[in-house]
């Protein structure tokens, strides 16, 4: 290795695969790191949600809350958490399902798999042109106003 760094070359050093070969415990290539090789962009990027953890038990609930979620949002229509539960309820009734709790927690959890964020309404940013009519009609008599006063001076000069 010296020969190559007096020799002007570049290489890229990984700690992790220096160890993997000293230590030989993993017994070969592991999965991280054929899927480093794989997408090395991505890599370290939620490894935990990679096949880990427990496993979703009503999945087709997930696309159920999904769906009717994008059907919303796409009628602009206002979203809230109680609404979410209350379809949630709606759903595992229609599918007679009891052992589920639709708490707070399995909320958090629901809406972090889907990507979705909660949002307040905002309020228009601009005001009605109805509310500055009084403001317009001054400037107005203002600009009238000097164009006269210009137009005299212009005739008297």
């Amino acid at each position: 290795m010296n020969k190559l760094v007096d020799a002007d070359c570049v290489f890229v050093f990984w700690v992790a695969d220096w160890f993997r070969l000293m230590n030989n415990k993993l017994g070969g290539i592991n999965k991280l790191y054929l899927l480093l090789l794989k997408d090395p962009a991505n890599f370290g990027k939620d490894m935990r949600k990679q096949k880990s953890g427990r496993k979703i038990k009503y999945p087709e609930l997930d696309e159920h809350i999904k769906q009717w979620f994008q059907n919303l949002r796409q009628a602009r229509a206002p979203v809230s958490t109680f609404m979410m539960r209350n379809e949630a309820r709606k759903f595992i009734n229609d599918k007679n399902i009891t052992d589920i709790n639709l708490s707070r927690g399995w909320q958090q959890k629901i809406m972090k798999r889907l990507n979705v964020v909660k949002r307040k309404a905002t309020h228009i940013a601009q005001k009605s042109l109805l509310l500055f009519e009084p403001e317009i009609k001054k400037f107005v008599d203002l600009i009238t106003e000097l164009r006269y006063y210009v137009l005299q001076s212009l005739l008297i000069s």
